[in-house]
């Protein structure tokens, strides 16, 4: 990969970053540990799962996600998901082809980057010395 490869790839995971900070906000979601990150996607799951019973109910009844507020959420739960998940297997990506101390200097720069734009330490879901250092 290229110099700009690189450059278009962080830029990626940026933007993602920052999507997933907005997302988590919105919803109320933490993800400044692993286990608030892991509890986000699994919770995200549910709320699909119970979307899914929620429409195969009796066109009858009245369910609790048939609003548009709950679809709403449901819709930005399942987003959250998909793009936390998406920018697992791009950071993944990143280390195969650039290394890890190149990913490692990336995620920093992310995460300083959100910083500035008003987004707290972790807002994303990226705990750099958690991930490269085990702290």
């Amino acid at each position: 990969m290229t110099s700009n490869d690189q450059q278009s790839s962080a830029h990626t995971i940026e933007e993602l970053s920052c999507r997933i900070a907005r997302l988590a906000i919105a919803l109320g979601v933490s993800l400044k540990t692993d286990a608030e990150v892991a509890h986000a996607i699994n919770r995200c799951e549910l709320v699909a799962e119970h979307e899914l019973h929620g429409r195969n109910t009796d066109r009858h009844e009245t369910s609790h996600i048939d609003s548009s507020a709950d679809r709403r959420q449901t819709h930005l739960h399942e987003e959250l998901r998909a793009l936390l998940t998406m920018r697992y297997n791009i950071e993944s990506h990143y280390v195969e082809e650039f290394g890890v101390i190149a990913t490692r200097q990336l995620l920093i720069e992310t995460e300083t980057q959100l910083e500035l734009e008003g987004f707290q330490q972790g807002a994303a879901g990226i705990d750099v010395d958690q991930l490269f250092n085990g702290n």
